[in-house]
């Protein structure tokens, strides 16, 4: 018997900001949606000692909020 292999509705290659602003948006329209990254989530912008004009968070919050997110999309969602 061979094993099937499910297919999401889409597939998002990084988990950077906006591949997870992309997994949101599918994930509001109750799509399946499935993460790829071969680093760890966040993507480059969390080695960067200074972030100016991002829109998602204030500064002073800026690590705890990522962290807090990316464990919010790991129990909502599948990154890989």
């Amino acid at each position: 018997m061979e094993k099937q292999i499910k297919k999401p509705d889409v597939l998002i290659i990084g988990a950077g900001p906006a591949g997870l602003t992309a997994g949101i948006y599918a994930a509001r329209l109750k799509l399946d949606t499935l993460i790829l990254e071969d680093e760890l989530v966040g993507g480059q912008i969390r080695d960067a000692s200074l972030i100016q004009n991002y829109p998602g968070f204030k500064p002073s919050y800026f690590n705890s909020s990522v962290r807090y997110f990316t464990s919010r999309q790991k129990k909502s969602r599948r990154i890989i």
